[in-house]
This record gives structure tokens, sequence and C-alpha cells, in this order.
């Protein structure tokens, strides 16, 4: 009998324990999730639940920043509009033979799915599909860890700033150098063809008529080797000429959201040798070198580039008073960068380097309009066709290294300039006074768009754009010419840009010409 009351006491403990074993194991996970702004995500729990048979999940919590629909062990959450950078959460629950399991589930809603449009918008785009991945590069783990908590900390401000010092808006830089290095050589070309126009030349030397004492002269009477002032006694020059021309520049860019403000300091020298077929008809070769250095705004970096041209030209007379001209060259340059990016625990110092070759075609038109004793007022017309590759790379240096796709970017400038010459004479030679002003107008008026990632996740891409190019803006320039007996020239001239929105410069050019 006790034997038997014992066997049926064991039982009942051992059906306790069984009973009370399949309640404790019964639980529900807590789940931790993210999407992206106005995207909705399905969270399925068949993992989270155990130890219930045939579970019924019921929302114990709604969230506040969106909505959750429940289906089988499925609930599908939807971001409110306009969420983006923040953090949600609501709760549910199972229910197990009347006591009620519950756990917390927690969405992080990265930026929008959208093509950025400044850096900083590129930049939370590319950090909402980084961090937001299962498994997170181990490069990038620092700054999602920051970012994460930013956005747990709902720390708007904060995450603009954060964007803002992690974007690569220097990127712009290397396009505007490119083609500001490229101009400089076409100015040095314009120099020396302007110098045939005006005088270099016997054709163009008679262009430029004076008085003096009630005598007339041309500036061709100082082409033969006379011993300086004016003279009759003229020598036609050789048909060669040689020429060095240079400039250097020095001004700036201003920090927009687009791009980062530097300023520059930049130089060009363009040597160069010319055939005279007739009175009427000039062609020539020259080779060009330049560079600019740029330091970006509040020390966040330098910015180097180094170039060559090769450039072929023609000048064709039609008559005395009129000529047109032809300038095609081509241009590669090596670019490089150090960049500075930081932002609370995390400094980058990311080195950056490429390449970029540059085609270009100008054609132009020019015409003496008035001449009156000394004074030569003439006005000319081009138009520059400028094509631009720049290579695409990837930064190293830094774990947070971009990126950057290959780029390229066309531009075709129309130039209209009107040029007042005086010419005074002297025992030694004649002494030139230019005065030049001119209207340029862009017909690109489309923003470069570059594309980027991440080096550590090449997968993700994201867009941004630069600046809109400025369509319309002026340069001035003053300068004077000294023409000695022989064909020997020498110039110098200050020019400056007006009406650039962001950007300044004023720059010093000179040179040296002889025929023979």
């Amino acid at each position: 009998m006790v034997l038997e009351n014992t066997t049926k006491l064991n039982f009942l403990l051992v059906l306790f324990l069984s009973l009370a074993a399949s309640v404790s194991s019964a639980a529900v996970a807590p789940v931790r999730i993210s999407t992206q702004s106005g995207e909705a995500i399905e969270i399925d729990l068949t993992s989270s639940i155990t130890g219930v048979t045939d579970p019924q999940v019921q929302l114990v919590s709604q969230p506040q920043k969106g909505a959750a629909v429940v289906s089988g062990l499925t609930i599908t959450y939807t971001p409110n509009q306009g969420v983006q950078n923040d953090v949600d959460t609501f709760s549910y629950g199972v229910d197990n033979d009347g006591v009620l399991e519950q756990a917390t589930i927690t969405v992080t809603i990265g930026a929008a799915t959208v093509q950025g449009e400044t850096p900083a918008d590129a930049t939370a785009e590319l950090f909402s599909q980084n961090c937001l991945q299962e498994n997170i590069p181990g490069q990038l783990e620092d700054e999602c860890r920051l970012w994460e908590s930013l956005v747990a900390a709902g720390a708007t401000e904060d995450l603009r700033e954060f964007y803002q010092q992690m974007a690569p808006a220097e990127l712009a830089a290397q396009a505007s150098v490119s083609g500001d290095m490229a101009r400089q050589q076409i100015d040095n070309i314009v120099r020396r063809l302007t110098s045939l126009h005006q005088g270099l030349n016997e054709a163009a030397l008679g262009k430029l008529s004076f008085k003096i004492d009630d005598k007339s002269f041309v500036l061709s009477d100082f082409a033969g080797d006379t011993g300086g002032g004016a003279s009759a006694d003229t020598q036609k020059l050789g048909n060669y000429g040689w020429y060095i021309n240079g400039n250097i520049n020095t001004g700036a860019y201003e920090e927009t959201d687009y791009e980062d403000g530097y300023e520059f300091f930049s130089g060009s020298l363009t040597t160069g040798l010319d055939y005279r077929f007739s009175d009427i008809a000039v062609i020539g070769g020259a080779l060009g070198f330049g560079g600019t250095n740029a330091e970006f705004d509040y020390d966040t970096g330098n910015f180097d580039a180094q170039g060559i041209t090769a450039t072929f030209y023609a000048s064709y007379f039609p008559s005395q008073r009129t000529n047109l001209d032809l300038i095609l060259s081509a241009n590669t340059q090596d670019l490089s960068y150090l960049t500075v990016r930081s932002f609370s625990t995390l400094y980058y110092e990311c080195n950056g380097s490429t390449s970029s070759t540059l085609m270009t075609a100008s054609l132009a038109g020019g015409v003496d309009a008035l001449q009156r004793g000394s004074m030569t007022w003439s006005f000319s017309a081009r138009g520059d066709y400028y094509s631009t590759n720049i290579e695409g790379y990837e930064e190293t240096g830094c774990d947070g290294a971009y990126a950057v796709e290959q780029r390229n970017v066309d531009q075709f400038f129309s130039d209209v300039k009107t040029v007042l010459s005086i010419a005074q004479s002297y025992s030694w030679g004649v002494l030139v006074h230019q005065f030049d002003a001119s209207w340029i107008h862009g017909f690109t008026d489309e923003p470069e768009t570059i594309t980027i990632s991440k080096v550590a996740a090449p997968g993700n891409f994201s867009e941004f754009k630069t600046n809109i190019p400025d369509t319309d803006y002026y340069k001035l320039a003053y300068g004077i010419q000294f023409i000695r007996p022989g064909g020997n020239t020498g110039y110098i001239q200050l020019q400056t840009t007006l009406d650039k929105e962001y950007y300044y410069d004023v720059g010093l050019a000179a040179g040296y010409r002889t025929e023979f």
C-alpha cells in the first residue's frame, strides 16, 4: 500500500515538473531590426518564439513613429512619412496558457533611399546602406557605432554636422582645378595669337598707325634693325617666331553646401614656335606646364595638381583688319589631395590620387573695328569646347575611405572680347597700352554628378551634385607691351575675374617673344 502510494506520488511529481518545465521553457525574444525611411519591413518572429504550441502573436504596445500590422507570425512595420535617422520601439506578446509572454521590437530607421543632392545627403544615404546591413565591414565599425548612437539619441543637429564632416565635398575641386589649368594654357596661346594680330609680323604691324610731330608712322617701321625710334627704313622679319608666356593666379572658391571652400595659387608656363607661311597665314605648336596648390578651409586638407599640355594653333588673316584662329590642345594632369574628416571620436586622414585628361578645341574670329591715329579698337568672339575625363580611384590611409567612380565633364563657352590698344613711340621702340574686357558665357548649366561608395562596402553607391556652373561672368585686364626693333617683344598684364559666383581671383601674366 505504501509502495503504491509512493508510485502515484512520484508520477504526480514528474507530471508537475514536466508541466512546469514546459511553461518555463516558453519564451519570446526581443528583436532588433533596421529599415530605411519610407520603406516597410516584414519582421518574421518564427525564430523569436519558443516553447509555445500554435502561438498567436498580438501587439502589446503600438509604435509611435510608424504602423505595425500582425499577420500570423509576421509583423509588418511601416515608418511614418518623413521619419528618418530615428528609432522606434513597440512590444509584441504571445499567450502561453494564460500567461502573456512579451518582448520589445526596436526598429532603426535610416535615411531615405533617394539620390543624394549634396555631399552630406549622399553620405547619409551611404551610412544607412552600410550600417543597417547584417554584417558591417570591420573598417566601418567605429563610424557605424557612432552613427547608430546619434540616431538612437535623436540628435538631429549632431547628425547633420556628422554627415557634413564625413562627406567628401572636396572632390568637386578636381574638375574645377583641372579646367582652370587647361584654360590658363589656352590663355597663354591666345596672348601669342593676339601679338600676331597686333604686329609681331609685318602684316600685322601695319595695323597700329599713329602720328608724331605731324608725321605718320606704323609699328612695322620698328620691325627692321633701325636702332630704335620711328623710321621708314623697314626690314622684313624672318618667318619664325619663338615665345615664352606665363601667368600666376591666386584666389579662392567659397564654401557651399555642395563644395568645400579653398584658397589656391596656380601658375603656368607655355613655350612655342610658329612659322609664317605668308603675310596671311601662321601655324605653330607649343608645350605647356602648369601646377596648382590649394588649401581647404578650416585646415581640413590640401590639393595639388600638375599638368602638361601640347597645343597646335593656326591663324589666318583674310585682310589686314580681320583674323581667324584655331587652337587644338591635349592636357594630362596628376591630381592628389589629403583631407581630414573628423567628428567626436572619429579622425580620418585620407589620401586621394588620380589623373585626368582634357581635350580642348577653340575657334575664334576678330576684327579691328576702329583705327584712329595710335589707337586701335578691336572685337573678337571665341568658342571653347572642353572635354574632361577624371579616372576613378580609391582613397587610401583611412578606414572610412571612399571609392570614386570615373567622371566625364563636357563644357562649352563663348568669349566675346573687346580690346583697346594705344601705342606710344620712344627712342628705344614702341610701348603699347592694352585694355581688355571679356564676357564669358557658359552653355552648360547642369552640375556635375559624382558617384561614390565606401572602399569597405563596394556594393553600395550614392551620388551628389556640385555647384551649378556659372553661365555668365566677366574678365578685365590691363597690360603693356614693349616692342623693340628686330621683332623682340615683352609684355606684362594684370587681370581679374568679376561676377563669378563663389569665386574670385587676380592674376599676373608676362612673356617674351622674338622673330627670326
